[in-house]
């Protein structure tokens, strides 16, 4: 099984990559950060350090892999960035860098990968989007305690909207194309608000089944949906219920 694993370096990313590993895949990683987790020794990874906020970059590693894989069984895209609105709103560099990472580079790349996919076996893409792609509330604070950013959730919500898209011009030639819709998770994105103090309570509180979510939940996600081979265009939320209150 050939993978192909954006934002491969963060803990949705690492998780998702080590989980394909201990099943014998080959796999490659994709992230602006330099090499350096317990992934990066394995035989059967590959990494590709790449800023897909910058055209050209994205370019040059499309190129490395269509001359280096012959077939493609999965993308799984965890590539994303957060900034709040205050933030975006005071550069449009900053605007520009969450919405080519977090939706324009996953889709082109995708796009450009296709020929591989073609030759996979039983192939499929996954986004990693957000819960705020379907709840979005314009930054004020949503009933779990944390803000629905504008221009986060919109990068987020186009890429679920693209999600659905590619998947129905996609069906006839059989690549299923999916999204998982994660709610808080605890990884590196989301230290700093988990560590204020109580903070972490608050949003268990608030979530139904009791607590928030770990990257292992994201992965197994990922393997699932990989295997629905009967599923295609469909926003699997990984949320503790959250959506439903």
């Amino acid at each position: 099984m050939q993978i192909v694993i954006t934002g491969s370096s963060g803990g949705i990313g690492a998780e998702i990559v080590t989980r394909f590993l201990m099943h014998g895949a080959q796999v490659v990683g994709i992230d602006r950060l330099p090499a350096g987790n317990v992934n990066d020794q394995h035989p059967a990874f590959r990494f590709l350090q790449c800023d897909l906020a910058d055209t050209s970059s994205q370019e040059r590693v499309i190129a490395t892999l269509l001359g280096a894989i012959s077939s493609l069984d999965l993308i799984v895209h965890c590539v994303g960035i957060f900034y709040d609105d205050q933030t975006a709103r005071s550069s449009e560099s900053i605007q520009h860098e969450l919405w080519r990472t977090n939706y324009v580079a996953p889709i082109e790349m995708t796009e450009a990968l296709q020929s591989l996919l073609l030759r996979g076996n039983a192939p499929s893409v996954i986004f990693i989007a957000s819960a705020d792609a379907v709840v979005a509330s314009g930054g004020q604070d949503s009933e779990i305690g944390t803000a629905h950013d504008l221009y986060y959730a919109a990068s987020k919500g186009a890429l679920l909207t693209a999600m659905r898209a590619l998947a129905m011009r996609w069906a006839a030639v059989n690549i299923r194309v999916n999204a998982i819709c994660p709610t808080i998770i605890r990884s590196p994105m989301t230290a700093e608000l988990l560590a204020i103090p109580r903070k972490e309570e608050q949003l268990s509180r608030a979530i139904p089944l009791g607590r928030i979510g770990v990257c292992a939940d994201v992965a197994t996600a990922v393997e699932c949906l990989h295997r629905l081979t009967f599923t295609t265009a469909h926003a699997l939320p990984v949320d503790g219920g959250y959506l439903c209150r």
